[in-house]
This record gives C-alpha cells, sequence and structure tokens, in this order.
C-alpha cells in the first residue's frame, strides 16, 4: 500500500517535472468590520497585491481632493485622517503643477470635466451603486455624487483587453460580480497584463474575481491607505496626489 504522504510528494514531483502548474488556492478574505474586507494576493513576480473590498450597502466611497486644504497635493494618508476615511488609495493622474487631469466629481460638484482620452474611463458612484465605463459628455457625470477618471480599463465585462506592455507598481480599483467594490495596490512592480489577468481570474482559481477594473495612476503614485479592525497598512509611494478615493462610514 502507498502511503498518503508518499502519493503527494509523487504529485507534486509529477507537477514539477511536467511543467504543469498546480491548482492555485482560492482568495480569501479577511474581515475587518461588517462589510469591508482585506485581502492579499502574490503574483508569481515580486509584487504582492492588496485588496480592500467595500460594500456600498454600509460604506461611502468619497472624492478626497488636496485642494479643500489649500493645497495642491497631499499624500493619501493625509488625505485620509482629513476626511476621516477609513480606507484611501490614489486616484486621477496628474500634471507637473500637481493638477488632476480628467474628471473629478465630488458630492454631485462637477470640478474638472471628463477628458476626451480613447483608453480613459470612469468610474462612478451614487448611492449603493457603482460603475465603470467610457464618459466624455461634462453632462454625463452629473447624475452621480462622486466619480474620477483615469485608464486604462483592465477588464471589462469580465474580459481583459490586450494592453500596451507595461511595468511598474500599480492602483487599480474594480467591482465584484456581487457589485462590491475592490481597490487594489500592488508592493513592488507589476506588468499591466499580469495584473489584469489576475483581477478577472475567478476567486476560486487563484484571482480577484472582477467583473470590471479600471487602472488608476500608478509607479510613484501609487498609494494605499487602510486602517480598519485590526488592519493599520500604509503603502506610500513617492508621491503627493491632488485627488483620491476615501471610504468612510454611512
Amino acid at each position: 500500500m502507498i502511503s498518503n504522504s508518499l502519493k503527494t510528494s509523487a504529485l507534486a514531483l509529477f507537477f514539477v517535472v511536467s511543467g504543469m502548474p498546480r491548482s492555485a488556492a482560492a482568495l480569501t478574505y479577511r474581515h475587518l468590520e461588517k462589510g469591508l474586507d482585506y485581502a492579499t494576493l502574490e503574483t508569481a513576480g515580486s509584487a504582492k497585491l492588496h485588496l480592500l473590498k467595500v460594500d456600498l450597502k454600509l460604506f461611502k466611497i468619497k472624492v478626497l481632493d488636496a485642494r479643500d486644504f489649500k493645497v495642491s497635493a497631499l499624500s493619501v494618508k493625509k488625505l485620509a485622517e482629513k476626511n476621516q476615511a477609513l480606507v484611501a488609495i490614489n486616484a486621477n493622474f496628474f500634471d507637473r503643477d500637481s493638477r488632476p487631469l480628467g474628471l473629478v466629481l465630488q458630492e454631485g460638484r462637477l470640478k474638472n470635466p471628463p477628458k476626451k482620452i480613447s483608453w480613459w474611463a470612469g468610474l462612478l458612484l451614487k448611492n449603493a451603486s457603482a460603475k465603470i465605463e467610457k464618459i466624455f459628455d461634462p453632462a454625463a457625470p452629473l447624475p452621480y455624487q462622486n466619480a474620477v477618471q483615469a485608464g486604462p480599463r483592465l477588464v471589462v465585462a469580465g474580459r481583459t483587453p490586450k494592453l500596451k506592455e507595461e511595468v511598474s507598481a500599480k492602483s487599480a480599483v474594480g467591482i465584484d460580480r456581487q457589485g462590491k467594490v475592490v481597490f487594489i495596490a500592488s508592493e513592488g512592480r507589476i506588468e499591466i497584463n499580469r495584473l489584469a489577468a489576475l483581477l478577472a481570474k475567478k476567486e476560486q482559481d487563484g484571482g480577484v474575481g472582477l467583473r470590471d477594473a479600471l487602472n488608476l495612476d500608478g509607479g510613484s503614485s501609487t498609494q494605499l491607505f487602510a486602517r480598519a479592525g485590526n488592519l493599520d497598512l500604509w503603502i506610500s509611494g513617492f508621491s503627493d496626489v491632488p485627488i483620491a478615493l476615501g471610504v468612510v462610514r454611512k
């Protein structure tokens, strides 16, 4: 009789010799408080993804704007603390003078109109719903409460578009099949198509299981802050930013 441990060792050796991938472990989130969950995902390279999942029935995602505090840019951590946000992530691209580029809609007030760039899209938030779609008409975001614009789209209706190869630290925001919003930030550099594939891949197969996802400003701007439950997380980046998305209690 062959022991179970010997069978397991033989199976592992088969995967190594054959080059076939072993099945990835399902992604599991750690509960921080009702409606807010956290997970990490190791990638094949050196990057580690940090994921914050938000239930919009219990929390609100709002635009945080450094200009509200008479400055052009702040760290995401400072923006979160000044707005009593439990979680925050950087959002829009910006120019050399820290002026945000593209759509900025804050509590129904249009502070920046959408920019007509073909590969950009908007994250549009209203009450307990969120969606990601292309938006160019200045009047189009007005029915919503909060919105930002960046790009490219990483996942569209569960599928990944082919993107120009690019490697850097990444920030992103996504929506899962239950309508929950997920903030994503990489600790380390990751190729953009690899990131998109992980975000679209089903949770039970070791992915994030997103229906839609949008790339945010990355590289030195990538920042994620969270202080909720027993989690105290700060991915600091190197650049202050003008705009962030923050999670606050309703």
